[in-house]
This record gives C-alpha cells, sequence and structure tokens, in this order.
C-alpha cells in the first residue's frame, strides 16, 4: 500500500482542517512499519521504540511488523493492516470498550473514560479521541474521519493548495511527514520530509512550499547558505530541485540520524 496512492493512502484520510476542531493546519504523520521494523536495528536508540505504538494500541492484536499504514494527526490514530476483525472487537470489550455500535462499515466503541472511540474495520483501526487534556467530541471526530476516507468530507489535500503540492512533491515512502502553516517573512508556507530506509542509509527528500515567486527566484541562493551554515552535513550527495512552488532537496543521510 503507498501511504499516498489512490489504493487508500494517508491523503484520503485527512480531513480539511476546521472540520476537526478550529485549526487552519493539521501536522500529518504516515509510516510504513514492514520497511521500519525491518531495518529496526539501524534506526536511531531514541525515539523508535515500537513497544510504545502497542501501547497506545492495546489491546488491539495486530501484527505490527505487518502494518503498512500508521497514520497520526490532530488527535487521530489510524493503522491500516490484516487483522482478525472479531477478535480484536472482542479484546476492546476485555477492556471495558463499550456501547457498540456501527458506523460505515466500522464497528465502533466508547473507551471506559468516554474520552476515545475506537473504530474496528475489515482493515483498518481508527482512535479518535485523548486521553488527556481538551477533546472533540470522540464520536464526531470518528465519523468525520471515515466520512472524509470516503469522499463525504473534503481532504485537507484538495482544499488546501499549498498542503497538497507538499504531499504531490514528497509522495510515497517509508516516513512521510508534513504540515502546511501561516506564510514566514520568506513567504514559505508549507514543509515536510520523505525518508526511505534502506539499511544504514537512507534515502533522504526534503519539501519547502513557498507561496508567490519572489522567494524562488533566490531560492538557489539559499540553499547555498544553508549548506554553509551546516545544515546538512550530515547529507551526501545532496542536491535542490525547483518543482512548480517548491524547493526540494534530496540525498541520503544516516539511518542512525533520521528522526521521527
Amino acid at each position: 500500500m503507498g501511504l499516498l496512492g489512490s489504493g487508500g493512502g494517508y491523503a484520503q484520510w485527512v480531513p480539511e482542517p476546521g472540520t476537526i476542531r478550529d485549526r487552519d493546519h493539521y501536522h500529518v504523520s504516515a509510516f510504513d512499519f514492514t520497511s521500519l521494523v525491518e531495518h529496526e536495528d539501524e534506526l536511531p536508540d531514541e525515539g523508535w521504540n515500537f513497544d510504545s505504538v502497542e501501547d497506545i494500541w492495546a489491546p488491539a492484536d495486530v501484527d505490527w511488523e505487518a502494518v503498512e499504514l500508521y497514520l497520526r494527526f490532530g488527535e487521530v490514530t489510524i493503522v491500516a493492516a490484516d487483522f482478525e476483525r472479531s477478535e480484536v472487537v472482542e479484546s476492546f470489550e476485555d477492556e471495558d470498550y463499550g456501547a457498540e455500535a456501527e458506523y460505515e462499515g466500522y464497528t465502533t466503541m466508547l473507551g471506559p473514560d468516554e474520552r476515545r472511540v475506537a473504530g474496528v474495520g475489515g482493515s483498518a483501526l481508527v482512535l479518535a479521541g485523548r486521553a488527556y487534556g481538551d477533546f472533540e467530541d470522540p464520536e464526531d471526530v470518528f465519523e468525520t474521519v471515515i466520512d472524509t476516507k470516503n469522499g463525504d468530507e473534503g481532504r485537507y489535500v484538495d482544499e488546501d493548495e499549498h498542503f497538497g503540492e507538499l504531499a504531490q512533491r514528497l509522495g510515497e515512502g517509508d516516513i512521510v511527514d508534513g504540515y502546511g502553516h501561516e506564510p514566514t517573512e520568506t513567504n514559505q508556507v508549507a514543509v515536510g520530509h520523505r525518508y526511505d530506509v534502506m539499511g544504514a542509509d537512507t534515502d533522504a527528500k526534503k519539501v519547502l512550499v513557498f507561496e508567490g515567486d519572489e522567494f524562488m527566484g533566490h531560492v538557489e541562493d539559499w540553499f547555498e547558505g544553508e549548506k554553509d551554515d551546516g545544515a546538512y552535513d550530515a547529507w551526501e550527495d545532496v542536491e535542490l530541485a525547483r518543482n512548480g512552488q517548491s524547493a526540494v532537496i534530496t540525498g541520503t543521510v544516516p539511518t542512525d540520524e533520521i528522526s521521527r
């Protein structure tokens, strides 16, 4: 499964900002665990504890080595994988998730603290809500996410041209992470990274999206200044390309230096 591809990648799940909470942007992170678990020994020691992911999803019985999409944005986490649906539903019920209902082909259960909703579909699990802090109604959040996936709500990638360009330029990868934001002094409006782990080395891409043409006319000078300041000292074969309103930086980095 591609993280971005038309077969059900991350972009299809993420709703238009403002649909969940009064936000203008989301920070979106998508991971392909099938590759990352294979290269777990090469990853940095800090920030890559897959046990913590399992803790979040306890008691769901999922083979994490087979998870092709682990997606986070806002107060939503999504897992796309093969699993036995009835067994996962039963395991949540054993942990006092109750008020079982159905929505668009998903079995939904409200957590014991009524702050989270777990939705179990045929090949995806959706966890909506927060275990702490303020939060939206988790049932409304869950339904919005499913409606977005089904095409009944606007998607971030379609409704925000800057994030749409960012997602297009990043493409698919083992790790795809990015977000839109308010314009900076250089009129940068979105930024993201993509990593493809090859073993001890990782193919890296950084994309910066700019509004207007003024900064893009000087982007090469800016990039040379960034290199002079040491921003890409860890990169090998680093190159800059201009693509539409984006500056696309590619190269190779040591796998044990990538960040989550």
